[in-house]
């Protein structure tokens, strides 16, 4: 047996290896768990940028929004949405490194000709932090940020606390966060290319938000991505 696999499965003994995904404990061969790479829940090209779901799958009708174009590596389902929870709920900070690499994998290969000036995320309010101690979007900008070399800057404010977007029906979404951001005041935003980051994408209706307030304040360009999606209900 070749000396480095023996080590690789020594140290596997000590140090399990664990899915980057879901965290069960697997063999050191893999990166993943076999439940998770059968249901990674990977958005595959060509994508509907104004939704970020594959075209083929695309319900949204070219609606436009605030910002320009939304992506995601994922949907919110399966391997992605473990994921996702595990770093929103259960503070496993190293998954958002997890989500960052393949994030910036689609960043490069969607927005390969944008030139970003600044990389922010959608803040939370002082109470929703308080409340959990941790800013869950932090996690994956920091590393998204080293992934593509656009620099992280947080450039919103939540002003007040708000009911949790999935708690309601998508009608009562963009009427419970307008107007509750803003730009953080000193930052220069002015003429600026946006990349705005968030855990999920479910309506749209907080990253739209977010956008206008970022073009408001000055923002030449808002583009979005998130770590996961999930998949619009056709209206047919």
């Amino acid at each position: 047996m070749d000396k480095s696999l023996l080590k690789e499965g020594l140290l596997s003994i000590i140090f399990p290896k664990r899915c980057r995904f879901c965290g069960e404990v697997i063999d050191y061969r893999f990166e993943v768990c076999s439940d998770c790479a059968q249901n990674t829940g990977a958005v595959l090209p060509p994508v509907c940028l104004l939704c970020g779901e594959n075209e083929a799958e695309c319900t949204c009708r070219k609606h436009k929004n605030a910002y320009k174009a939304v992506i995601s590596p994922y949907y919110y389902t399966g391997a992605a949405e473990k994921a996702v929870r595990r770093l929103k709920f259960r503070g496993k900070f190293h998954v958002g490194e997890t989500l960052a690499e393949d994030m910036a994998q689609v960043v490069k290969r969607e927005y390969a000709d944008i030139v970003f000036d600044f990389l922010t995320c959608v803040p939370m309010s002082r109470k929703e932090l308080a409340g959990r101690g941790y800013e869950q979007n932090e996690y994956i900008c920091k590393p998204l940020s080293e992934y593509t070399g656009i620099p992280f800057e947080k450039l919103l404010d939540k002003l007040y606390d708000t009911p949790a977007q999935h708690t309601l029906k998508a009608g009562e979404r963009a009427g419970n966060v307008l107007g509750v951001f803003a730009v953080k005041a000193g930052c220069d935003i002015q003429g600026k290319t946006v990349l705005l980051c968030d855990d999920v994408r479910t309506t749209g209706a907080t990253l739209n938000e977010c956008a206008r307030t970022l073009l408001v304040g000055g923002a030449r360009d808002v583009y979005c991505v998130t770590a996961a999606l999930t998949r619009m209900k056709s209206n047919t």
